[in-house]
Order: structure tokens, then sequence, then C-alpha cells
């Protein structure tokens, strides 16, 4: 009961307005920082997911939504209107199921790619998603209260400080490139195995397909060398190295071989596309290989559009997935 009589003289000693007129502008200005944090951070969305600028819509619709909770939130608790504060709570909560339905979104999307994301790549961008709509919700929140206590103006300008702040802080995701370095090695063809040259000496070989039509000139080799034990275990982990291929295979492209006919991977012949296992062209997927004693991991890659210095980029800057990442020296408490 004191609790009830503390809380009641606290929201007296604010000396709120008592009509939700009032309350106009700060509303306004908190939705306004919330929409503003969640369209700062939709650049970070980019290459995601698709539909593009119609997912780019539904989720600043979302922001819109959420900021819209998180505004009203704190003139219904200053007011004691408790009631009103369960059922943006109950609001709040909903915003989970939108992780669910993206996760079976990418998942589904998986199956058509010729390079897959893979369930820990796409589990980490479901995460993302979800998170920067709770964030929106949070400034939102912050600039609620201020304008409540302050005015609109202090409101708006703490929301819009604080979604800057924000934005800086989720682009910089830790990338392969904090615990690899990433290295272009050339390649030696003779047969059918692809050797990349390591200290000029071939490296592991990579089978080629028996197709005809392999493009030698398409054929790149990296190297991926980890000064620590557990940065190699993360390198390891099935799913970080199938987001580095898709990484790659999303900024190269994929070279295509002819199973039947033609006469190399550009043949003029018309190929009828209804399904992977019936399509007359068969894409050569990216390789990798780990090395156990040297710490390395080692990838061939068949790209359409061969780029070395292209290709250090995409993988240097691939996200390191924190779900499967293992506990570096550095890192524990």
């Amino acid at each position: 009961m004191s609790g009830a009589v503390r809380l009641a003289s606290f929201v007296h000693a604010l000396h709120l307005p008592p009509s939700p007129h009032h309350l106009t502008g700060p509303i306004i200005a908190a939705v306004a920082a919330g929409v503003l944090t969640r369209a700062l951070l939709l650049r970070a969305d980019s290459g995601s997911v698709p539909t593009h600028p119609h997912g780019e819509t539904n989720y600043l619709f979302l922001g819109f939504v959420g900021s819209i909770l998180g505004a009203l939130a704190p003139p219904a608790l200053l007011t004691a209107n408790y009631t009103a504060g369960v059922f943006l709570g109950l609001g709040l909560s909903q915003f989970h199921v939108v992780r669910q339905i993206e996760r079976t979104m990418l998942l589904d999307i998986d199956h058509s790619l010729v390079v897959p994301r893979g369930h820990a790549y796409v589990e980490a961008i479901a995460v993302a998603l979800e998170m920067r709509n709770y964030l929106a919700i949070i400034i939102s929140v912050v600039a609620s209260t201020v304008a409540v206590l302050w005015g609109w103006g202090p409101g708006l300008a703490v929301g819009v400080l604080l979604a800057l702040l924000i934005t800086v802080w989720t682009t910089h995701v830790p990338t392969i490139e904090r615990i690899a370095a990433v290295t272009a090695l050339p390649t030696r063809v003779e047969g059918r195995c692809a050797y990349p040259q390591v200290g000029g000496k071939d490296g592991p070989c990579l089978h080629l397909p028996e197709e005809a039509g392999v493009d030698h000139q398409s054929i790149l080799s990296l190297r991926l060398r980890c000064q620590e034990f557990a940065d190699f275990l993360t390198l390891g982990e099935h799913g970080q190295r199938q987001a580095i291929l898709h990484s790659l295979s999303s900024r190269l492209g994929v070279a295509l071989v002819q199973k039947t006919g033609g006469e190399g991977p550009r043949s003029q012949e018309s190929s009828w596309h209804g399904s992977y296992e019936g399509d007359e062209n068969r894409a050569l997927v990216p390789r990798t290989l780990l090395s156990q004693a040297q710490h390395e991991l080692y990838i061939v890659f068949f790209a359409e559009r061969p780029n070395t210095a292209e290709a250090v980029r995409a993988v240097q800057k691939t996200p390191l997935l924190q779900t499967i990442a293992h506990k570096r020296k550095g890192d524990e408490a």
C-alpha cells in the first residue's frame, strides 16, 4: 500500500497536464524519434531480405507501430492508467512473432538459392530484425518520457541523438576480418584437380566436376588464417562457413557448366528451367576445407564474375555469427 501511495505522490509532484490533448506533442515527438531510428537502421537490412522497396515499407510500418506503443507507455504509466500499460505490454510481446515469421520466410527462400545462407545465418538475421524493432520502441519510450517531463522539444532532441548513436553502434558488427587474415592464392589446375598455391607449393586438391566446360579463369582460391584456436573453431562451424560462401556467391555470382551438350559454361543452347535436379546447367558451388595443423580455412570458388579483390572483401565483411562463435581468451570474464 505504501508503494502505491509513493507512486501517487510522485505522479502528483510531476504536475502532468490533466487533459490528454496536452500529451499530443510528446507522443508525436516520441513516434518521430522511433520511426527515424528504424529508418536509419534500414540500411543494415539491405541484402538480408528480398522484395525491396516493399520490404522496407513493411519494416518502417512495424517501426511506426512499435514507436506508437513506446510513445504511449510513459503517459499511461505516469497517469496511473495501469490497464493501458498492460495492453501496451501485450502489444510489445507480439513483436517476437515477427522474428518467427522472418525465420520461416528466409528458410523457405533458402531452398531456392544456389548457395543458401544456412540456418545459423538465417537465425542471426531474424534476431537482428527483431532487435531493431525493439530499439525503435526503446528510443520512443525514452523520448516520450523526456517529452512528458520537459516538453516535446527536448524529447525529440534526445530521441534523434539516441537514434544516431544506435545507428553508429549497430553498423559496427563483428566480421570475419576480426578473427582471420584473408588472402587470395593463385590456383594451378591439372587434370581434374584445382590446387591452391601456398608458398609456391600445391595445397589440397579440389576435384573438379566431370562435366566439360569448366572455365579455369573463374576459379578463385582464398585462405583464412587464424591466430587463436577459438577463432579457428568458429570458422570450422558449418553455419559460419556457409555464411561465407553465401556472401561470396551474392557478390560474384556462381559459374555454371553444361550437364549435357554445349561448349562451355556460356553455351548458346537453350536450357529450360523447371527444377534444379533436371536443369541442364549445374552450378559450380564453392567448397571449403579446414587445415587443422595450420589453423587455416581454404576456399575454392567458381565465380561468374572473377574478381580477387572483391572476393577478399566479401569474405572479410561476412558477419561473425555470434550464436556459434567460440569464446576467445580476451572475451573471457
